[in-house]
This record gives structure tokens, sequence and C-alpha cells, in this order.
């Protein structure tokens, strides 16, 4: 077994005499369907030599990367495609399948292996022979033309060279469909709302650089969305995967429904287009109509706006490409039009822009709330529980990509309306789409770069590109599967902000399932996105290398909804979450280190309780079913965000799973964005040269500082508020961007040290099935080929709560924040691609050289490091949690400083961070979170003392949540109910490894998932 990791480069010429190559003995048939449509086939043709419709499905091992599309009728089918795919795979070889295409099932023909361990020192290519399933070449002959070439992560420099406003490439994905754009501005939300005129969601300012301030108090999406569609004088365009015309916004009462506002907008004149999924149910089958399919999907619409100007368009899930009987059903009953977008003209800094929302909200109620996230109330009475979301708004250039997009679909399935789009070109005053939209007060400072980014087939999208053209297809970014184009572009974003981080991820998503390929069971599930295993190995790498890296995880504690779908789901969740920490565990094992995996990876849910229930709610079944009950309920995580280094910030409606990730299935649409002011290598200079991080004066510049104004910390001291339209404040600094040092081409060879998932440094392969990611591999490469830490800790377990443990882990909550050292930016090991280091200068390294010569700290369990040992019906819990307060406060001989990291950033080096808006709105997630209390250690997420110290809020927030004790909750984020040990073995916390509130254990019960399968 050989780890490629990288891209894999892959030409596929020409085959000759493929119709006259047939197996001697029938294949096996995978599904009844397949089996009768080849045997049809043969009965039918009565010869086994006839032409074939031919195309190539390219797989590492058994997991599909690609296929190619079908030459008709002929035995020496030519291709000439060039396919670029990230890998991530440990695996054997290459197979290049030959297949003749039918339209309920593909016959297997022939196949070509190549060893995998080639691909490790040159390129391989030439003819090969054809051969069967055995290996024996084909009676008949017949043979392949073919190149293959591995670009290794150490040896594609685009991961090493970091984020950098000197270099316009250096965040966006290339050869994506849609580029990077410059000169726009973004505003990012968290949930529906979080004004401060509503209880428990007034959270704390947050300083930024350059006098900007973050007050996520004020920014309220739905509120803004309402206005922009009053304000819209020209075009009001919607795509969303659930609408209700009659929803209200219930911030504003005074406000009228979307319906509403909508058909006056028309009967101004403003084009008004909506696109809605046309789920199976939608209202048009009166066998399947029923009162929720009027109200959550497309039925509900068409009847509410019929004869109005409004435009209302039910888009069925649909490919144009050939299907089996399986893939149909899977399509039209299980995969949706997922967007969640908005497009509309509005003023900005007097003058009118496009602008564009996206991201997790749909127009429908139920899914509207607000950062207080309380049990109960009306989300009870109507069967749900409290959702938390994300959302953003895109003014400038990239909003035009958004308009290109929306435009691409309506004309693929609103043909009837195609006259229904708005000729842009014709709106007076409207800006084009080369125009910035920045305010002309802070200039750069307040430049955002951002491109977008879909996942979608040319089934749905006319993506006007030549399908015929090789060149064309590759250099827009799109893969294939047969006949049909696919852009996956949220995927490509997703591995190449991965792979490109330097210290820490943080994720919220409402789903995280994928690479099944290196799952202990199910491998053939297909799920075989790449983002966990790339996680995973990015953590790998940080481990081998001596290095800090952290990955955290919030999804929801379990599905929404009771069900077969929902025990799938868990199914798929647990075998994920069980290969990472299997990965994760085998590398520290390999180092030799004591660390354990959750000093890395760790998983959280989000929930709330209260006191008291509301005395004049009823019982509500569905809910108390679903898991919302009327004092506590888990909060729902429909957010679909990720930051990257504070640098890097992405928003979309993809769930991290298979169906949103594919291509082929549910379409998606988001963006990834970054402020050029703002990245962590302007951000190490200006610490490096003793500046600080472009603060302004008063603001705080080390993490052993005090909190900042407009915070509060965990103390309880609280700060001033400072009032702020949108979310933040400007005042005017002086700004020079310098330049990042020249990387040179130091690394290790792609072929060191690589068998199985033992590093990152390598190479391996692994796409969804189709989808093409060539965003970080340089044209010149496609051209040329054209040319033809560890701690003390104990292992990291708690179990189940008991009564009486609730008020000694609200009382630890208000521990003292652990105090830290000076900052020092940290580089990137030389091996995660071909670049050398930034050294400090003399008198940082001489202060820094080892941290534990500047400290001898006596290690001994603290509220991070302690065992949480918890029994039904004992008062052990409430001891555990007094011995955790002791050690926070340092009483009874336990010190209150954590032992020094042996290997990289540790308690005495820390990294400078930027501190622009993407800090703040990943700041603003933790406040919210982690009951708007602040702590420095946030400051510094990748180090092992924020990690110890949120997994100590998380695990006693769960204590809180899952007791027997009715408690105000003092936080939000808990941590996911399993225990992991040193060597990544994964277990529930419960010994019947049941949740405590719904009908569904952690693992599952189901097996497997059903052939039409809509949960991936």
């Amino acid at each position: 077994m050989v780890l490629l990791h990288g891209h894999l480069q892959i030409k596929l010429f020409e085959a000759h005499d493929v119709g006259r190559a047939f197996y001697s003995k029938k294949s096996v048939f995978k599904s009844i369907f397949k089996g009768l449509a080849q045997n049809a086939k043969q009965t039918i043709e009565k010869q086994k030599h006839a032409d074939r419709d031919c195309y190539i499905a390219v797989y590492a091992d058994f997991t599909k990367l690609f296929e190619t599309r079908i030459i008709p009728r002929t035995g020496d089918p030519v291709w000439n495609e060039a396919h670029t795919v990230a890998v991530a795979h440990d695996v054997r070889s290459l197979r290049f399948l030959i297949k003749d295409s039918d339209r309920l099932s593909a016959e297997h023909v022939a196949e070509v292996r190549i060893d995998a361990a080639a691909l490790l020192h040159d390129v391989v290519e030439g003819w090969f022979p054809l051969r069967n399933i055995k290996g024996k070449t084909m009676r008949g002959g017949g043979e392949i033309k073919l190149r293959v070439r591995l670009i290794g992560i150490p040896d594609n420099p685009v991961y090493a060279r970091g984020i950098n406003a000197q270099d316009p490439n250096s965040a966006a994905v290339e050869d994506a469909f849609f580029p990077e754009r410059s000169g726009n501005q973004v505003i990012m939300y968290q949930d529906a709302h979080c004004g401060a005129d509503l209880e428990h969601t007034n959270l704390p300012s947050i300083h930024l650089a350059d006098g900007h301030m973050r007050n996520s108090s004020h920014t309220n999406a739905l509120l803004d969305m309402w206005h922009a569609m009053e304000n819209a004088q020209h075009i009001i365009y919607i795509t969303n995967w659930h609408f209700n015309p009659e929803t209200k916004n219930p911030f504003d009462e005074s406000l009228p429904t979307i319906g509403e506002l909508l058909k006056k907008k028309s009967e101004q004149g403003v084009q008004v287009n909506i696109m809605i999924w046309d789920e199976i149910d939608s209202g048009h089958n009166i066998l399947t109509y029923t009162r929720v399919s009027k109200y959550l999907h497309g039925g509900g619409a068409t009847t509410y706006f019929e004869g109005t100007k409004v435009s209302v368009k039910l888009m069925p899930r649909k490919s144009s490409a050939p299907q089996g009987i399986e893939k149909i059903l899977q399509e039209r009953f299980g995969f949706a039009h997922h967007q969640k977008t908005m497009l509309v003209d509005q003023d900005f800094h007097g003058q009118r822009y496009l602008t564009a929302y996206m991201g997790g909200l749909d127009f429908i109620y139920l899914c509207y709330d607000t950062c207080a996230h309380k049990p109960g109330g009306r989300r009870y009475e109507e069967g749900t529980m409290p959702w938390h979301d994300c959302h953003c708004c895109v003014i400038g250039p990239a909003a035009w990509d958004t308009l290109e997009a929306y435009e691409q679909q309506w004309l693929t399935l609103a043909e009837e309306y195609h006259d229904h789009l708005k000729d842009m070109s014709s709106i007076p005053g409207l800006t084009g789409p080369k125009q910035a939209a920045l305010t002309g007060v802070n200039g750069d400072l307040d430049d955002w770069r951002v491109q977008i980014f879909r996942c979608m087939d040319s089934g749905s999208s006319n993506f006007k590109i030549d399908e015929e053209d090789p060149e064309g297809v590759l250099g827009r970014g799109l893969g294939r599967a047969k006949g049909v184009l696919i852009d996956a572009g949220l995927h490509s974003m997703y591995v190449h902000a991965i792979r490109r981080a330097k210290h820490f991820i943080y994720i919220e998503n409402q789903f995280f399932t994928g690479s099944s390929f290196a799952w202990e069971k199910y491998q053939d599930s297909g799920a075989d996105n790449l983002v966990p295993i790339e996680i995973a190995l990015r953590i790998v790498h940080a481990i081998d290398h001596d290095e800090r890296f952290t990955a955290y995880l919030v999804i929801p504690l379990h599905p929404e909804r009771p069900g077969p779908q929902r025990s799938a789901i868990l199914l798929y969740t647990w075998h994920t979450i069980a290969m990472m920490y299997r990965v994760i565990g085998e590398a520290l094992q390999r180092k030799g280190s004591d660390a354990h995996p959750q000093d890395y990876l760790n998983f959280y849910a989000l929930a709330n309780r209260h006191k008291e229930a509301d005395p004049e709610l009823d019982y509500n079944k569905k809910s108390e079913k679903g898991g919302a009950h009327q004092s506590k309920s888990f909060i729902h995580v429909h957010a679909k965000t990720m930051v990257q280094d504070d640098e890097y910030v992405s928003i979309s409606s993809a769930n991290l799973n298979q169906r949103s990730l594919d291509g082929t299935r549910d379409t998606e649409l988001g963006m990834g964005s970054w402020q050029p002011a703002y990245t962590l290598a302007t951000a190490g200079r200006d610490e490096q040269a003793g500046q600080g991080p472009r603060q302004k004066p008063g603001d705080r510049d080390s993490v052993d500082a005090g909190p900042a104004e407009g915070f509060m910390d965990e103390r309880g001291g609280n700060y001033a508020d400072v009032n702020i339209e949108r979310g933040r404040q400007a005042v005017p600094q002086p700004y020079t961007v310098n330049e990042q040092p020249e990387a040179s081409s130091r690394g290790r060879s792609a072929s060191e040290g690589h068998s199985g998932y033992q590093n990152s440094g390598g190479v391996i392969p692994g796409n969804t099935a189709g989808a093409t990611h060539a965003g970080a591999v340089h044209q010149d490469s496609i051209r040329d080929m054209e040319g033809l830490t560890g701690t003390d800790q104990p292992d990291s377990t708690f179990h189940q709560n008991t009564s009486g443990s609730t008020q000694a882990a609200a009382a630890s909550q208000n521990a003292e924040p652990v105090p830290t050292a000076t900052l020092v930016p940290q580089p990137p090991s030389a091996s995660w691609g071909n670049v050398t280091a930034a050294q400090p200068t003399p008198d940082v390294a001489n202060s820094t050289k080892d941290p534990r010569e500047q400290q001898h700290v006596q290690h001994t369990p603290s509220v991070e490091t302690d065992q949480f040992e918890h029994h039904q019906g004992s008062h052990s819990g409430q001891q555990s949690f007094e011995r955790a307060k002791h050690a926070v406060h340092g009483q009874g001989g336990v010190t209150d400083q954590p032992q020094p990291i042996r290997g990289g950033v540790g308690s005495g080096q820390e990294v400078a961070y930027p501190k622009g808006e993407v800090y703040g709105y990943r700041m603003a997630l933790w406040l919210e979170h982690l009951g708007g209390k602040f702590n420095p250690l946030y400051d510094q997420p990748h180090s092992l003392e924020c990690v110890k110290h949120i997994n100590s809020l998380a695990k006693q927030n769960w204590l809180q949540f899952d007791g027997d004790e009715d408690v105000d909750m003092t936080g939000h984020l808990v941590a996911f109910p399993i225990n992991v040990d040193r060597n990544g073995d994964v277990k529930p916390i419960a010994e019947n490894g049941q949740f405590s509130d719904i009908d569904n254990t952690v693992v599952s019960r189901t097996h497997k998932a059903p052939i039409i399968d809509s949960t991936m």
C-alpha cells in the first residue's frame, strides 16, 4: 500500500481494438438491474464483438475518482482528455476501467492497472495492454494510451507559500470555474438575529486591528435581507431549498411577509424570480400532498404567486447523463437543489451595487433563531429545536459571479422563462462587475478578495462550455461523469484550505461524513469526499514534525429528524470520526509520543438548558421525539462555515457530506474570502518588527495582557459596548503592505517514508466520483503534462453525569485564564511544501530558545487534564469537579500553569494571528457558544492550553445538559458524547451507547444505508 497525497494529473489519449476485447466469462453483477441489462444486450446484439459506447472510469483501488465522456459506437475511441484530481488514499494501484454504457447500466469491458508505487518516482506513460478483472490479457487484444503524473504536497509550493497580499493567487483555488475577485465587501452573520434588543443575545464587542470593531449584537441577517428587498429597484433573484411565502420576519412584526413584499416589488417593476427545489411532495402530486409540503416545499409558492408578476420555478433535481435505475431513483427522491442565495441591487455608500446573500438561511420561519437559542417557546410548539446558522453578504465584483451562476441555472431549469432574466447592462447607475465596492475611508484595509464556488453539474446548469473541448473543461476546473460536466468547486476549496492551513481549522457544519475509503467498515458506501482524511493527515504532518495544529469541529449532537435517515447519518458520522482518530492515534504511536489525539482534534455539539419550562407549553410529541424538550434541547447546527488560521473564511450552503460535495448530487453555492490587509504573513512580520499586529493603542498586543475594552472576561468583568452599524466601525489609519519573504525550494521527496496513513508529506489519491480538483496545481505543470507534541495528559475520557454536579460545573467555568508567554510567529515545517521557514531575529530566538529553559513547571492534573468519572447514584462527580476547581485556582499544592509543549508551539511560543474581520467572526462564534466570556487563550486557538481549556468547558456544559438537575447552562458548546483513548479508539460515553434525549445510539443501529440513499 502506498499513500498518495497531492494531485494526480492524468491524460487519457485513445484506445485500440476495444470492440474486439471481451471477457471469457460473465462479470459479477453488482445489482439485478445491471445483470438484466447486460443479458438483454447480448441477446439483442447476438455477438460479443460489437462496437461499444466507451468511457473510462478511473479508480484508486476501488474508489472512483472520475469518468470520461462517452465516445459512441466505436472500437477505437479517442478521448484526449486531461484531468487533475486531488487524492488522499492509501492504495495499491490506479485502475482504468473501460466500460460500455447503457441506459440502465454499464458493462465492464476491460481494464489497466498501474502500480501506485511507480508514481512516487516518475511519470508513467505509454501504451498498456487491456486485461480482464483477473489481470489476464483480453481475448482479441486491445490497448490504451495514457499518462499519469503525481504532484505530491512537498512538490507543490501552493500549500507552503501561505496567503500573501502581494501574490494575487496565493489564496485562490486555481482553475476553479470562477476566479478570485478583489474589491469586495463582505458581511458575515451568525444566526438569523443577534440584536442587542433581545434577551441573552448582547454579545460583547470585539476589537480588531486598525481601529476596527466587530459587534455581533448588531448583525441581523434577516432584517438586512428584508431591507435589501425593500430597497431593490431592478432585480430580486432567489434560490431556496425550501420556501414559504407566508414567512414573517419574527424580529420586526411591522414588516410584511416575504410573499407580500415580493408581490409588492414586482408591481413596482422589479424583476422577481424564485427557483425552489421541486421535491417529490411539492404539492403537484395529490398522493403526496400534505400541509407540510405546502408550506415547506414549493407547492405553496406556486399557488401563492399564481396570477402575479413574480416568476416561480419548481426545479426537480435531474441529470442530463445516462443513468441506471438506481441512480435515477436516488436523484429524483433523494437529491436536492440546496442553495440559499438572494441577489438584489442595493445602495452602498451612494452607489448602486449588485449584492449577493448566501449561506444556510432559507426563507422559512422554522430556521430563524437568535444567539440565545432558548429551548421551548414557539420553536417547541412548531415541532423543532433551537437553530444555529451562518450567512453572509457579498457586495462587489464577486456578486456578479453569483449572478452568472444563477443565470446559468435559470436558463437550464426554467427555459420557458428565459426572457424573465433582466439585461443587467441596461440598468442605469448600476456599477459593473469590474468596479470595486470599497468605502473610500480606509482604502485597501476594507478590501476583501472573494471567490465563488459551486457544487453542480451540467444537468442543472448550462456552463456554456464546449464539452468536446478538453482544454476548456479543464481550464474552468470542471470534472466529468460520463456525459455530465461537474463543478465541484466547494470540495476543491475545502481541500485547498485544509492543506494550506498552518495552525488551526475551525468548522461548523450540519453534517460531517466522508473519506469512507479509509473506514474500517463500509468502505464501499460512496462517502468518498476528502475533507475528513485531509484534516487527519494535516494533523499527522504536525505530529511527525513536532508542530502544533488543531482542528475544532462543531456538528449537531444528532440529526434533527427521527427515522431511518437519522440512523444512517449517525452510522456514517461515527465511522468518519473513528477513522480520523485512528489515523491520528497511529501517528502518535509511531512517533512514540505521549500526547493524546484530542490534543489535536475535537468534536463538539451545541445544546441549551433552562431551570424552568414555560408552564403554558403543551407537550409536543414531535418535538420530544426529535430531541427538543420544554426546558432543554440540543441546538441544531445548520451552519456551513470554516475559518482557517483567522485569515480565510468560507460560508456556503454545502454540508460536509457526499451529497453536498460530490457535484452530481445536491446543488450548492458559497464563497471563500480573505482580507489582504490581515494575513498570517503581515501579522508575523509586524510582530517580529515589534509593532504588534497593527492594533490601535490600548488594544491587547500579547496574550497575557488583560481583556480588551468591549470584552467580558471569565471573571465576570463587564466592559463598554460600542454600538456600530453593520457590525463594525472603521477608523482611518495609514497602512503599508510589506513584502513576504521569498520561499525557497527546500523540501522532502514525495517518496520518503510513506507507507499507509503514516504521514502527509508524501502522496495519496481519492476524490468524489467525478469531482475533479485542479485548484492547487500550476498551469505550468498542466502544460508540461500536455507536452508529452507530547504531554503527560491522561486519557481524555468522561462518563455519564449524575445529579449534584452541575453547580460545581458552573463554578469551574469562572476559572482564571492560564497565563501564557510571548508571541513568536510559527513557520510551517519545510516539508509541507517547498519552503524555507522564516527565522526569528537573534533576540527573539534567544528568548524563545526552549520553553522548558524559561520556567520550570510541575505538571499535575488540572481541569483540562483531569479524568472525568461520574457514576449513577454517587457523588464522585461533585468530588471530581471540586478537584478540578482547586486545580484551576492553584490550591492544594496544584500549580495553575501548564507544562510546556515538547516541540512545536507551546507555552513559550505563540503565533501572531491577524486581527481582521475573519478573526472577529471566529471570536464572535466562540463567545456565543462559550457564554459570552472572553479568555486570552482564545487568541491562540492552535495551542494545547486553548484546546484543553475549551475541552474542559465543553465537558462541564455536557454534564449540565445531561444531568438530572435543571440548570441555566453557562454555555452552549458541549463535548460530543464519545471517549477517545490514546490509541485513537472511540467509544460512546454511555455504557449502552445511547443518546440521553432520543431513541438512538451514538453508533447507530443501522448497518447500511438504503439503496435510495439521501443521507451521505
